[in-house]
């Protein structure tokens, strides 16, 4: 605990966390989508906009830009789950657009699923540049199972990701999701 000499108030809190603490509540709800064999806890503050083989939620805006979680459940009918994963492996990392690649597995019944997560580089591709406040940034997470490829995309602005304001919210998602 923070004492303060007597007569002052205590230290607030960084900006980045009361803004964080302000928009997401740290709860979630459990979705379930027995069709497409998928299972992961979405925050409350974000909304179903679409559902089926593409499947959306939309939450708050952060600096202008809604923060969103989509799930496209590609099927993939006689693919082995290990072929695309290592196609998709050795894409990500030859393509100068991601970084911090890194290979997990996810639940998916008694077992687990080959998965794949990386991010958006902080620069603009075109230019090179740092990434401006208000342009849109992208964690990705691939899941290889059920006969299909999971394309998973976490969007919000760059700035909201920076200040640290989304990754705790979608870090806890991507810790979610489990196959069926």
């Amino acid at each position: 605990m923070t004492t303060s000499p007597v007569g002052e108030p205590p230290p607030s809190p960084p900006l980045h966390q009361w803004l964080s603490q302000a928009l997401f509540s740290g709860q979630t709800s459990a979705y379930s989508d027995a069709a497409q064999g998928f299972k992961v806890d979405i925050p409350i503050e974000f909304n179903q906009t679409m559902q089926g083989i593409n499947t959306h939620w939309h939450g708050p805006m952060t600096d202008g830009i809604a923060t969103t979680i989509t799930v496209n459940a590609a099927p993939l009918p006689g693919v082995p789950a290990d072929v695309v994963y290592n196609a998709n492996l050795n894409a990500k990392k030859n393509d100068p657009a991601y970084t911090e690649i890194v290979p997990m597995r996810v639940k998916f019944g008694n077992s687990t699923a080959p998965a794949l997560r990386f991010k958006e580089v902080n620069t603009d591709r075109a230019t090179g540049t740092q990434k401006a406040d208000e342009e849109i940034h992208r964690w990705h997470l691939l899941v290889f199972g059920n006969e299909k490829l999971y394309t998973w995309g976490f969007t919000g602005s760059f700035k909201a990701f920076e200040d640290n304001i989304l990754p705790p919210v979608f870090e806890q998602a991507i810790n979610s999701v489990n196959l069926m």
